[in-house]
């Protein structure tokens, strides 16, 4: 997935969410790697961002939003 492709999934998914939560605090550089951590398979990487540690109701709903 090139740089461009994954921006615009990131983007498409926090969209998604701001239609769940209005003040989704997930950024679009953790959605990247949220992206890149789930199709690796290997979430190591998201687990040191914020979204993760502080938000991690959010985070659970932007993996449903994913699955």
């Amino acid at each position: 997935m090139t740089n461009a492709e994954l921006t615009q999934k990131a983007k498409s998914l926090k969209s998604q969410m701001l239609t769940r939560r209005k003040d989704a605090k997930g950024t679009i550089s953790d959605l990247k790697i949220l992206i890149q951590c789930r199709t690796a398979k290997d979430y190591t990487k998201m687990f040191e961002t914020k979204l993760y540690t502080v938000h991690g109701g959010e985070y659970c709903e932007y993996l449903q939003l994913l699955s």
